[in-house]
């Protein structure tokens, strides 16, 4: 099916006219109890979208796609599945602060979330981040009924990355208007948010009782949620991280752990197209239809897991080549089993996480369930394989290891 903006295009007002009512008012057409006014016009219009055979498609692939996901992760080893969720984590958050243009490295990001248990450690930045996509992770649920949710999800999310000028200045969003700005640096304005405050809560309530209809598609629901909320633009800063946060929750509602954290790597990858869905549906060409910016998200969602999928199966078949290169080699006898344990958790760990290393004490913590005993006994195991030239450490108090080049050559 043809997007309505660029039907608008080709044609004179009068036959656009003509052409929307006709869709609009199309026995397919489903309506939305959500109402948008493009920018810089008087004009509402009903949000609406056309069922079509491409969203039945993305949503199928979508669903199968999530199910190859949880076949492969549930079926690595402990070390291997507990480091790529890690590991997902954290590149979740990085692409959503790039998508901002909020300046963060992987490993800034990784030695915050590897202090954040260590009360005596001092405060890093993104604990809020962190925090919030580790209890997205692992807890099993995060409260979104009402607004005071959104503004307690941005709080520990974002705010405290937040300039102070920037900061919510309302009694709970904020109270002057923010325009969104066209990301070529032109500062040309594509989108003023919902104004004043009073409206962005009447906004949002119109959302959650659009969530709670059990008329529509779950999937679908999720899109025009993001869509939705990217509109609204409740904050002056942070909407964007706070939009994905929530709707990647939404998602491991959904779908499950693995396809959440999977969102913004996809929408990062391709943030021209991430940008251009939201700015062609909130055109006054495209009055209020949605299927440009559900196709498009949907697309980006499968996008997503197939690029963690793609990366999962390489890194199985390492660790597989692994296995192999220890047997061949006969690199461990019977008795070595415990050394043979120490040095799989170590290359599970290289190859489902970085080349960075692991502390003694992190990695005895991560093989508790692999009867290796105490951490002097670990000590013993990493001293050996390190005299054999498997492993190799760096740095001192604390020393990290790592698999060693020389086996990986």
């Amino acid at each position: 099916m043809r997007y309505f903006f660029k039907i608008a295009f080709d044609l004179n007002r009068e036959l656009v006219e003509h052409e929307y009512q006709a869709r609009i008012n199309a026995d397919s057409t489903i309506k939305l109890p959500l109402y948008i006014t493009p920018y810089d016009q008087s004009k509402s219009f009903q949000l609406y979208y056309v069922p079509t055979n491409e969203m039945i498609k993305l949503c199928c692939s979508i669903y199968s796609n999530n199910e190859k996901l949880k076949g492969i992760i549930d079926g690595l080893p402990g070390v291997a599945k507990t480091q790529f969720i890690f590991e997902s984590i954290i590149a979740e958050m990085q692409n959503t602060n790039e998508i901002e243009g909020v300046s963060s490295t992987r490993s800034e990001l990784v030695e915050s979330a590897r202090s954040i248990n260590e009360p005596n450690k001092r405060q890093k930045r993104f604990k809020g981040l962190i925090d919030s996509y580790f209890k997205l992770v692992y807890s099993n649920e995060i409260k979104i009924t009402k607004v005071e949710d959104v503004r307690a999800i941005y709080d520990e999310l974002v705010i405290d990355e937040i300039k102070q000028d920037e900061k919510p200045d309302g009694v709970i969003f904020r109270k002057d208007v923010t325009n969104v700005t066209k990301r070529t640096g032109s500062n040309k304005v594509i989108h003023q948010g919902v104004f004043p405050e009073s409206e962005i809560i009447n906004h949002l309530n119109r959302l959650f009782n659009f969530m709670n209809d059990d008329l529509f598609s779950n999937l679908l629901k999720i899109a025009i949620q993001h869509y939705y909320f990217g509109y609204i633009h409740p904050f002056y800063d942070g909407n964007g991280r706070t939009s994905r946060f929530i709707s990647n929750y939404l998602i491991k509602k959904e779908l499950g752990t693995y396809s959440a954290i999977s969102l913004s790597r996809a929408c990062n990858t391709n943030s021209k197209r991430y940008a251009d869905i939201f700015e062609n549906t909130n055109s006054v060409r495209n009055r209020g239809e949605l299927n440009v910016f559900i196709e498009g998200f949907l697309s980006l969602l499968r996008e997503g897991q197939k690029e963690v999928i793609n990366e999962l199966k390489e890194k199985k078949m390492k660790l597989q080549d692994v296995y192999e290169k220890i047997e061949n080699r006969k690199l461990f006898n019977e008795k070595q089993k415990k050394d043979r344990d120490v040095f799989i958790s170590l290359a599970q760990f290289y190859l489902f996480s970085d080349d960075s290393g692991i502390t003694l004490k992190e990695l005895h913590e991560k093989i508790r369930d692999h009867d290796i005993g105490s951490e002097q006994r670990l000590r013993m195991a990493l001293n050996y394989l390190e005299a054999i030239d498997l492993i190799e450490s760096r740095g001192m108090k604390p020393k990290y290891y790592r698999v060693s080049k020389s086996f990986l050559n």
